[in-house]
Parts: structure tokens; C-alpha cells; sequence
């Protein structure tokens, strides 16, 4: 139950970094950015693909079993 608890947070986590990515690129053309926008762009990138991989994890049964509630999500191995 604690796997399908955490699917909101994982959710909340892709919406927030579409947010991010949506007001960055919208705001900053790619030739003023420097690092620290360049860094927070990869960063939001990541977090999308995680939290995306898991929230489909979540719903589709047969990576639920592969990703959620293991050793890859929560560093606890599972027989």
C-alpha cells in the first residue's frame, strides 16, 4: 500500500518540473542562459524522466512489478 501512497508524490514531482522547464525555456532564449540555467534545465529534464518512469510504473502492471516498491525506487530488496 506505502508503493501506491508514493505515486502522488511522484506525479507532483513531473508536474513541478514541467512547470520549471515550461517557465525557463519561455522565459530565457537559449542564447542568454548560462550554467546555473543550463543546470536547473538538466535538472528539471532528470526529474521529468524519473518521475514519469514511475508514475507509468505505477499504473502499468507488469513494470509495477520490475520498479515499484524495490531496490530500484526504495533501496530495499524484494523477493
Amino acid at each position: 500500500m506505502a508503493a501506491i501512497d508514493r505515486l502522488y508524490s511522484w506525479v507532483a514531482l513531473a508536474a513541478l518540473s514541467v512547470v520549471i522547464l515550461s517557465a525557463l525555456v519561455d522565459q530565457l532564449p537559449a542564447s542568454t542562459r548560462n550554467g546555473k540555467e543550463n543546470y536547473v534545465i538538466a535538472t528539471a529534464s532528470i526529474s521529468l524522466i524519473f518521475g514519469t518512469l514511475f508514475v507509468v510504473a505505477n499504473v502499468v502492471d507488469s513494470l509495477r512489478n520490475l520498479i515499484v516498491g524495490n531496490i530500484i525506487e526504495n533501496g530495499e530488496y524484494r523477493d
